[in-house]
């Protein structure tokens, strides 16, 4: 089976899975197609590591993708059937992200409607989150027991976590790290400054040689390519502010995520990746009750 997207058909293990002559399960020393598995499934709203190496959360990420995905056997090994549904995914991903439209133009005014719709996706995740306490169990109550579905699978604590651990989660580091997003991303924003430019412009300054549609720089300022119109829709433009509001690329632009908690900010960087992709589509399913449906951030 070929594989279609630019993402996946250029990596050899990645083919030799969806010819059914490969598996990536636990212990794969692929470093190479693991990142690109783990990124996938991050970007698709999953919590996994990003480590470069299958381990347990690797595996309980797959999954759970392949529940969602009625792929049987739903075990945590990624077969042809497991790449070939992500890379229906990610056979979306533009060859040129100046098409259609290579201009700047209007993309403050795209960048200010994501921020108004992350910030009413973090106000229903605080909404949710408290609803009860920390520390409540109500298996008999439905509205409770959605709640811990979502929040088991996008930030890994459910009933059975220890009472402790799952206060510390949510309200030291989720209530915390989502009323920040409201202070930072209500627009007019008081923190954010957004800052357009063009392809060149962009991969001879900020962007560091590497073409994004969006990049976080010191001093909270959020600079945005035509690649962030042009080839993310509505939803996945909030998702990449919120992302962005959750956890600076810099740790000198902590101000963006004030008044964040020093628990999240102060977590290794794979942490905080996978928990900053959780509490982004933990807000967008909470505010909209469907599935995230987030793409990556786009690179060329």
């Amino acid at each position: 089976m070929p594989l279609s997207s630019r993402r996946f058909g250029g990596n050899a293990t990645l083919v030799a899975c969806a010819d059914a002559g490969y598996r990536l399960m636990a212990g794969d020393t692929h470093a190479d197609a693991v990142s690109l598995v783990q990124q996938s499934l991050v970007d698709l709203g999953y919590a996994c590591p990003q480590t470069g190496q299958f381990d347990a959360g690797t595996g309980a990420a797959v999954t759970a993708f392949k529940t969602d995905e009625a792929l049987v056997p739903n075990d945590p090994v990624v077969g042809s059937g497991t790449i070939g549904r992500l890379d229906g995914y990610f056979v979306w991903e533009p060859t040129d992200p100046d098409v259609p439209d290579p201009s700047t133009a209007g993309l403050v005014a795209v960048v200010e409607a994501a921020m108004g719709t992350a910030v009413g996706w973090a106000n229903a995740a605080i909404a949710s989150l408290n609803a009860w306490a920390s520390g409540q169990i109500l298996p008999a109550d439905p509205l409770w027991v959605a709640r811990e579905a979502l929040l088991t699978r996008h930030l890994g604590i459910d009933p059975t976590t220890p009472v402790a651990r799952r206060e510390e989660v949510l309200d030291e580091v989720a209530l915390p790290a989502l009323h920040g997003v409201v202070r930072a991303l209500a627009p007019p924003s008081p923190f954010l400054v957004i800052a357009p430019v063009d392809r060149v412009t962009f991969v001879q300054g900020p962007g560091g040689g590497v073409y994004a549609g969006a990049a976080l720089a010191t001093g909270a300022v959020l600079t945005v390519t035509p690649a962030f119109r042009n080839v993310w829709d509505p939803v996945a433009q909030a998702g990449v502010v919120l992302r962005a509001a959750l956890a600076p690329a810099y740790p000198a632009s902590q101000v963006l995520a004030f008044p964040i908690s020093m628990r999240y900010v102060t977590l290794d960087p794979a942490s905080r990746a996978t928990n900053r992709m959780g509490l982004v589509s933990l807000a967008y399913e909470t505010a909209t009750a469907t599935p995230a449906p987030f793409r990556p951030i786009p690179t060329w």
